[in-house]
């Protein structure tokens, strides 16, 4: 039986996802009002994707720790343990 705590988290990332599919859908509807195209759109996601290093479908964000330089994709250094205050400053 699930708990109380991962309903509500379920119930926050289907409104997450929701709310991404709506952005995403009047972003790509703004792109199409203004003469871009769907290939134009494909060649723009394989780019980020890549900007990995791969091609798999998802975009891994890194960022350096502060403390020893390290990538790290999460909110805590996994190699000394510091928290990234900024999840969001590039590599």
């Amino acid at each position: 039986m699930e708990s109380h705590g991962s309903i509500e988290g379920m119930d926050d990332l289907r409104h997450r996802l929701d709310y991404l599919t709506l952005v995403t859908e009047a972003l790509w509807s703004f792109l199409l009002d203004h003469g871009h195209t769907e290939a134009e759109l494909l060649d723009r996601i394989n780019e980020i994707d890549l900007s990995d290093g791969r091609l798999d479908h998802r975009h891994v964000h890194l960022v350096a720790c502060a403390n020893c330089g390290a990538a790290v994709t999460t909110d805590h250094c996994q190699f000394c343990g510091t928290h990234i205050h900024d999840v969001f400053a590039p590599v």
